[in-house]
């Protein structure tokens, strides 16, 4: 995977930004997993799930 295709699936999440986000995990599936920062830690908290490829975790930075 690409840095162009992580930064694309880190828009579907609504992380426009690597510091929205707690961490990102690729899951087997090809699905992203994304734990966004809380409020407090320059971003909202949640979880999103967006449409990817591969397998493997993504380090948060």
């Amino acid at each position: 995977m690409t840095t162009s295709e992580l930064a694309s699936l880190l828009r579907q999440a609504e992380a426009f930004s690597l510091s929205d986000v707690e961490f990102a995990i690729l899951e087997p599936t090809g699905k992203l997993s994304v734990k966004k920062k809380s409020a407090g830690d320059s971003g909202a908290s949640g979880e999103t799930k967006t449409p990817g490829d591969g397998a493997g975790g993504i380090p948060p930075h």
